[in-house]
Order: structure tokens, then sequence, then C-alpha cells
């Protein structure tokens, strides 16, 4: 065996063995993503769920809710913001609109918006909130229709019972 050919294959080896270690690196960094995606997709579907159980008129009308109904949004930021407690660097949106065309100011059906966003590795992972407040600042909404657009998101329609 020659210099040569020892060469060729110890470099051979150290690239196989160096890609390896980088391809296992992205997987496992992937894996935690994934993970950090499910507790998400877990706490906006809850809050969703305990924003419907909600009585209509509260959303509407609750200083508490002021944030999430700020639409047209005149001022920013708008969107309420809720820090999650099971993954700390991420940030639920709320909003709430009036879905009723003939009544905006006393509606009888309201769209509820949740969206979620959140670090991972230090890296951003959210749609148009870039700095990952849950609140939507001037210049963040991309597409200017007034809703946070974000990897985890779950929308649905309320209508009053009478």
């Amino acid at each position: 065996m020659t210099l040569i050919e020892l060469l060729i294959g110890t470099s051979l080896f150290v690239g196989g063995t160096g890609a390896l270690f980088l391809a296992m690196h992205q997987a496992m960094r992937y894996g935690d993503f994934l993970s950090e995606r499910q507790v998400m997709i877990n706490a906006v579907q809850g809050r969703l769920e305990a924003l419907v159980a909600t009585d209509f008129d509260t959303l509407w009308t609750d200083p508490a809710y002021a944030a999430a109904r700020q639409f047209p949004p005149s001022a920013a930021p708008y969107g309420l913001s809720e820090v999650l407690l099971d993954l700390p660097e991420g940030r639920l949106t709320i909003q709430v609109r009036s879905a009723d065309p003939l009544n905006p100011s006393m509606p009888s059906i309201l769209d509820l918006h949740v969206a979620g966003c959140w670090r991972s590795y230090g890296r951003l992972i959210a749609g148009e909130d870039a700095n990952c407040t849950g609140t939507l600042e001037a210049g963040e909404d991309a597409n200017a229709d007034g809703w946070v657009d974000a990897p985890v998101i779950v929308s649905t329609r309320l209508s009053r019972s009478e």
C-alpha cells in the first residue's frame, strides 16, 4: 500500500465519519423541533378550547380581551399575548374579531384565532411575528390581512347562543 492510497483512505474515512456525525446532529435538532412543535400544537388547541368555553359576551366586551379585539389594527402592537409554561421561549397570540358583516359592532358570530411561535436552538420559528412577542408590531404583518400567521394556527367561529 502506497502513501497516496493511505492518505486517500484516511481522508475518506474522516470525511465519512464527519458526515455521519453531522447527519446525527441534524436529526437530533429536527427531533427536538418536532417535540416542541407538538407542545405548541397542544397549547394552541387547549387555549382555543378554553376560549370556546368562554361566554360570547365576555369575549366581545370584557376588558381582558381588549388587545385581542383590536381590529382594524389602528396602532401596533395588536393581539393578546400569552407566555407558555411548557415551552419557555414560546408565545400564544389570541385574536377575536366580528365575523358578522351586517352588525360588526354587536356581532352574532366571532372569529377566534390562536397562533403560536417559539424559539428553537436560539433561532426563531415563526411566521410574521418576527421577534416572537406574541403581538404584531408595525411592519410585521407581511400579507396585511391583520391575522398573525405562524407555523401553528388554530381558528374557529363562535356564534351567540340565544
